[in-house]
């Protein structure tokens, strides 16, 4: 009876080492079949260098990246709070490669001294140092409820709703947008990049006013005649107020 129970351990113990085994040369063999990455490129990014998303996601070459997978490397730099997506892919010669998709940023936003990023889903990130090419509109003066600002802030949809409603109209004139002024619940205001005057919007119908706006901007392009433009005020109902800038006023009276 002892020696049938010493068998029966035998070959529970001989059948445990085998599954063992079997693991062990599973894994090996995973390994062996397994591309070997010496280095990554990242490729598609705008807004950061590529060696600083590799930093950030712990992928500089070297030891960092032994025996890694494809999938380790996708979800790291998808973590980035500027990425959207990330494509991988083995380019052979022990090279792989990272197409970073970012996110689309619509506008730079301030709050408490502080300077975030805003995308078109209204998302806010914070603006990390190194950051490129970043000439877009400035939203500022929000009113807000606390120190922080929530997606779900009127305000900021407003704002997100004008520059929206500038890039449908047109591109050139969503470019020229240097600030959007939310004035803490007042006379929102815009202003421009290479445009002397302001353009006060107030509050309600803001898409149809910059519609409105969107024509005689185009025609102010045309004749180049905004130097002499101070303001251009939308707040009266189917009313275009200009105000003129009298020194220059009288200085062409005196040319003409």
């Amino acid at each position: 009876m002892a020696e049938k129970k010493a068998e029966i351990k035998f070959a529970v113990l001989e059948f445990a080492l085998i599954l063992l085994g079997l693991g062990i040369a599973a894994v090996l063999n995973d390994i062996k079949g397994r591309p070997q990455i010496h280095s990554i490129e990242i490729k598609g990014n705008v807004y950061l260098s590529g060696e600083t998303y590799k930093k950030f996601a712990r992928l500089q070459d070297g030891e960092s990246l032994k025996n890694i997978e494809l999938q380790t490397i996708m979800d790291r730099l998808s973590k980035h709070p500027y990425v959207k997506f990330v494509d991988v892919y083995y380019s052979g010669k022990n090279k792989c490669i990272a197409i970073v998709h970012e996110k689309f940023f619509t506008a730079i936003l301030l709050n408490n001294n502080k300077q975030f990023l805003l995308d078109d889903d209204l998302t806010i990130e914070p603006l990390l140092p190194f950051t490129n090419n970043i000439d877009l509109p400035v939203i500022e003066n929000l009113r807000t409820q606390g120190k922080h600002i929530s997606p779900k802030n009127k305000e900021l949809i407003t704002a997100e709703k004008i520059l929206y409603a500038a890039r449908l109209l047109n591109k050139d004139l969503y470019f020229e947008i240097s600030e959007i002024d939310m004035a803490h619940g007042g006379d929102i205001v815009v202003r421009f990049t290479n445009y002397d005057f302001q353009l006060i919007l107030g509050r309600g119908n803001e898409i149809r006013k910059m519609a409105y706006f969107n024509a005689v901007y185009n025609r102010m392009r045309r004749i180049n005649n905004a130097r002499i433009i101070d303001y251009i005020d939308l707040r009266f109902e189917n009313q275009i107020c200009f105000g003129f800038k009298p020194k220059l006023i009288s200085y062409l009276e005196k040319q003409s």
